[in-house]
């Protein structure tokens, strides 16, 4: 059995849920249940920015270093774009 779950707040008189591809041809039970209070906004999670964890046994260099490093790297980039 697939569940299609959706929380909405009722503002019109139709509702409209969207299905799947694969679910078109093939029959459905629709259950609507009311609750008495107003609907609460889902909370939206964000994903971690933070990138530190990929840094690997270079987290732990010097600034002087990873900045002398990121140069090395950006040099190297550049050559390939160079006319020859």
């Amino acid at each position: 059995m697939n569940v299609i779950e959706q929380h909405v707040e009722l503002t019109e008189d139709v509702l409209t849920i969207p299905v799947p591809a694969e679910w078109r041809g093939k029959g459905a039970t629709l259950k609507l249940t009311l609750d008495n209070q107003k609907a609460e906004p889902v909370p939206v999670v964000k994903p971690e920015t933070d990138l530190t964890r990929f840094g690997g046994k270079f987290a732990d260099l010097p600034t002087e270093e990873i900045d002398r490093m990121l140069t090395e790297l950006d040099a190297m980039r550049n050559e390939w774009g160079r006319d020859i």
